[in-house]
């Protein structure tokens, strides 16, 4: 009886957070209507609320992408990829994912000429995302470093991470592997119970989450970086905003943070 009881408060306050987060959201749509109109004149009150979290992460959402969140981990971790000698292509592959933190199927299949090195931007087409919608991505400054460094071994490919071994059988594909950066963490002594190639979504937006009030990071655009869906189908019909500015400012503190770790 006890537990039964136990059980369903736990579901009812599961509820009642979110219920909380939608009406959330639907004051911040109205004070950014109101703003948009010119009713109200300041930010600062829809700013705050945007910021604000009724709950944190689950763990049951984490256990599905295993992933390092605390600083020392994260750490070891990035100093591994960065000093990876196993394989060049796949030490920046190794990079290229912990900075962008996006799919794994997305960023195998990217070709030189979806990145704009001048303009710092990388747009993946409609048939390589989830949400069949084009994605554009900033590139960090950091990034875009290791990205002309990658250009010296690549460049003359189709693609920014070729597979070496396209005329064996068992690569049949003309780009690396889905498997690559798998396989590169269970060489570094990494076990699929700590990390994951996915997990490094998770990895950015636990760590975004965690500085947003400190740095100012805007949850939504951090949802905008991971390609997530922020807005109803109404909204998203009418919406044509890119908010590269605004992403722009997150992967390139994402990128300093994993940076200053080398320090």
């Amino acid at each position: 009886m006890f537990v039964r009881k136990v059980y369903s408060l736990l579901l009812q306050i599961s509820n009642l957070l979110e219920t909380l987060f939608r009406v959330k959201i639907l004051i911040i749509d109205i004070f950014k209507f109101a703003y948009s109109q010119g009713i109200i004149k300041e930010t600062d009150i829809f700013a705050k609320l945007e910021l604000y979290n009724f709950r944190t992460q689950h763990r049951s959402e984490i256990k599905n992408n295993p992933t390092f969140t605390k600083k020392e981990d994260i750490k070891e971790l990035y100093k591994k990829i960065v000093s990876y000698q196993n394989n060049l292509i796949t030490k920046y592959l190794l990079i290229f994912s912990i900075h962008t933190a996006q799919r794994q199927g997305s960023i195998i299949k990217i070709k030189w000429k979806d990145i704009d090195l001048n303009e710092k931007i990388w747009e993946i087409p409609i048939s390589d995302m989830k949400m069949r919608k084009k994605h554009i991505i900033p590139i960090s400054d950091v990034l875009l470093n290791y990205l002309k460094e990658l250009f010296i071994l690549t460049g003359d490919s189709t693609y920014i991470f070729p597979n070496s071994q396209i005329k064996s059988t068992r690569n049949k594909y003309p780009h690396i592997s889905n498997n690559t950066v798998t396989s590169a963490l269970r060489k570094m002594g990494i076990s699929n119970n700590e990390q994951t190639a996915h997990g490094f979504r998770a990895m950015f937006k636990t760590i975004c989450k965690e500085h947003q009030e400190d740095y100012n990071i805007s949850n939504e655009f951090v949802e905008r970086i991971l390609a997530h869906k922020v807005e109803n189908d109404v909204e998203s019909a009418y919406n044509r905003a890119l908010n590269i500015k605004e992403m722009r400012i997150i992967t390139n503190w994402w990128s300093n943070y994993l940076e200053e770790l080398l320090i």
